[in-house]
This record gives structure tokens, sequence and C-alpha cells, in this order.
């Protein structure tokens, strides 16, 4: 887990401010659990065990990481071996990274298949200024 920052804006943007806590929450928490290129391992199980060790359930979690690929948060793809790997989108662009380290799951990301959840489209969050901060502000 590392330390992000998060912009005020994050709360009131028009898809990020209507999601539900749960999806909410779930996009903090991938930012903590991502590495320093925003890559992160995207089974449910494991999102699950790292950001909500004392929840029962990873329908919640599968069902947040699903809504966060359809509005545009993050992508999804499948590896071979590794399972699902993510990506969180435009994380390099707002989250300075001191010291950081080479992403170990950016070549399983870059070598998966597109899954069909990554396709997604539709109500993206594109303005670049929101949801993750620099740290600087």
């Amino acid at each position: 887990m590392r330390i992000r920052t998060v912009k005020p804006e994050f709360w009131t943007h028009p898809v990020m401010g209507r999601q539900s806590p749960e999806v909410q929450l779930l996009a903090l928490g991938l930012l903590n659990l991502a590495d320093d290129a925003g890559y992160f391992l995207a089974d449910s199980g494991l999102v699950r065990a790292a950001l909500s060790p004392f929840s029962d359930s990873s329908r919640i979690v599968h069902g947040s990481i699903t809504a966060l690929v359809s509005i545009g948060w993050i992508e999804v793809r499948r590896h071979e071996t590794h399972g699902p790997v993510g990506r969180v989108v435009n994380f390099e662009k707002h989250q300075v990274i001191n010291r950081p380290k080479a992403s170990k799951l950016a070549e399983y990301f870059e070598n998966s298949a597109i899954t069909d959840e990554s396709l997604t489209s539709h109500g993206r969050v594109t303005d670049r200024s929101l949801l993750e901060g620099k740290g600087r502000e």
C-alpha cells in the first residue's frame, strides 16, 4: 500500500459523485493498492483482501470494479497466468511519485487480452484536472 492524494473535486465530479459510496471508496482504495505506475492485480478476492479485509463478501468489490470500468476510472485485462490485471486510467497524470519503482505488472497488462468489461466506453470521466491530486495543492 502506498500514500496517495485525491483532489477535493473528486466528491462532486458529475460522474464519480453519482457512484455509490462503495464504488467511491474502492476508487480511492485502488490508488493506494496500485503500484507506482497505476497497475494492480484486479482479482476481486485479492482486492477485497487488501482493501476490505473484514468484509465477508467479494460481490461488492466485484460490482464496484465493474462500475469503475464502466465509467472509465480503471481498465481491466485478463492475463493467461496472472488473471485480471487492472490499471487506473490517468494515474501518472495525477499522481506525483517520489522515487518511483518500475511496475512489475505493466508487462502483464500490456500482454493481456482485452476483456469485454475493459471495452465499455459510456460515462467516462474525462476532466483531467479532477479525481486524483498531485499532492502539491
